[in-house]
């Protein structure tokens, strides 16, 4: 038998159901709230990763055309160059056709886009560094351009952090760099030549070296040898 009422307790009782059916329309309100949020929140993530990874593409794609136009330039105009059988001349084409093998391996596939990349940018610098050392001319038809890209490189501050003595000489290498230097080839190679030696040292001490390999291999003077 149902339990009789008073017409106060029936309508305590209908307040009570009205306010647990608005604390359950409002708790579902909250969740709906809450679960539109997550999808908004990972939507826009999802958006930024998108718009990150099509600016990253478009770079690398840059990159990729840069890198083959000035290896192409550089390329041609070496092969326009007088033939030369110097030792100079067959290391940059070792590093060509160590590049194209690269290429034709299909390497680009293999390895992380920034080596490839890496790869073949260093291949440009080979050739284009040769073609300044070699080139025959006058400084006045050199234009400022010509000079600036001859003159950029990709080492920023990296180097800085190691020791700004090393950074110091790289930059010098740099500078030295110029058609209308009369002596850049060695002043260039010179101190590129003791930045790597110094970066060397300071990565693998002598005692490192002695400890890791007491057969290594020694100067005239007996000290570590940096070749």
């Amino acid at each position: 038998m149902a339990r009789r009422m008073t017409p106060a307790q029936a309508r305590a009782a209908l307040r009570r159901a009205q306010s647990q059916r608005k604390q359950a329309i409002d708790k579902y309100d909250r969740d709906v709230r809450a679960y539109n949020q997550k999808v908004r929140a990972h939507n826009a993530r999802r958006k930024q990763a998108v718009e990150k990874l099509n600016r990253e593409i478009r770079s690398y794609n840059t990159r990729v055309r840069q890198n083959q136009r000035r290896r192409n330039t550089e390329l041609n105009r070496l092969r326009a160059s007088t033939p030369s059988s110097s030792r100079y001349v067959v290391s940059v084409w070792t590093v060509q056709r160590s590049f194209d093998r690269l290429d034709v391996m299909g390497a680009g596939n293999l390895l992380q886009d920034d080596l490839f990349d890496l790869s073949e940018g260093e291949a440009a610098n080979s050739a284009a560094t040769l073609n300044a050392l070699i080139a025959r001319a006058e400084p006045s038809k050199t234009s400022e351009t010509e000079i600036d890209a001859l003159k950029q490189t990709t080492i920023t501050s990296e180097l800085s952090v190691f020791s700004t003595d090393l950074d110091q000489r790289w930059r010098g290498a740099i500078f030295s760099l110029d058609p209308r230097n009369p002596d850049a080839a060695r002043h260039f190679c010179a101190s590129a030549r003791e930045m790597l030696a110094g970066l060397l040292t300071l990565a693998a001490p002598d005692d490192d070296v002695i400890k890791a390999n007491p057969n290594f291999i020694k100067t005239p003077n007996g000290d570590v040898s940096r070749r």
